[in-house]
């Protein structure tokens, strides 16, 4: 995927949300999403050769990150095969696909870290999630979380399925209409397509009076919005990815 232009509206807007943040952490509301996977890509190489960030990291099992992240700075000549890799018959085949792309990526660019951690980079700012609380006490508003969303579409509903080789079934699913307080319903209610929303802004300007719950597959989070991300990326449809035939 080509990296959006300087002076695209997409980057420009990106760049102005995030202003100075040092730590920016993605997250989607359903994981075998097309557009969720092209934006995971987009973002952090936007970040990386745009706004010169220099530590790259992906979200992935611990004890399997360590000889991929050796793999991602130069030892080896393919990505390894152990330890739930990407090539992991126990990894569905847009989890390979996806952390295969990144983690290529991050290789042509190995002079600077980009390790595949075992901890989540794509956590919330809020309370529940103990990554996030201490990266924010810590950086402050250095740190920058930006949640992705869709507010039509399908989405990945995962079923438990001891015959397959990840131990999950995964079911395309219609989310329904926005429910009435969703931050999606905001997005659909003002007509924006693909839009980022600046969420910091928005805390000031509505002292507390944000949405009330974000999409989590076809249901809903019921969390205070505007506390809890800094940022919302939402686009208008969600497709479910292709070789998983949802």
């Amino acid at each position: 995927m080509s990296v959006p232009s300087p002076g695209s509206p997409f980057t420009d807007r990106l760049r102005d949300i995030i202003g100075d943040a040092r730590v920016v952490a993605t997250g989607e509301h359903s994981h075998f999403i097309d557009e969720f996977d092209s934006l995971r890509r987009r973002v952090p190489r936007f970040l990386v050769e745009r706004r010169g960030f220099t530590a790259p990291a992906f979200e992935y099992g611990f004890a399997g990150g360590l000889p991929l992240d050796a793999w991602v700075r130069g030892e080896g000549a393919d990505i390894p095969a152990a330890g739930g890799s990407p090539r992991s018959p126990r990894s569905p085949p847009t989890c390979a696909g996806s952390t295969r792309r990144c983690c290529r990526w991050s290789r042509r660019r190995r002079g600077s870290p980009s390790p595949a951690t075992g901890t989540t980079t794509t956590s919330p700012r809020a309370a529940w999630k103990p990554l996030a609380r201490a990266t924010t006490d810590a950086l402050g508003d250095d740190y920058f979380a930006l949640g992705l969303t869709s507010t039509t579409g399908r989405t990945a509903e995962m079923r438990r399925d001891g015959g397959t080789p990840f131990g999950f079934a995964i079911d395309g699913t219609p989310p329904g209409p926005p429910e009435p307080g969703s931050v999606e319903a905001a997005f659909a209610d003002a007509g924006l397509g693909l839009h980022i929303a600046d969420l910091r802004r928005a805390r000031r300007e509505l002292a507390g009076a944000g949405p009330d719950r974000i999409r989590m597959q076809s249901t809903y989070l019921h969390t205070p919005v505007l506390d809890a991300f800094d940022g919302i990326l939402n686009t208008p449809t969600s497709t479910i990815a292709g070789d998983l035939g949802g």
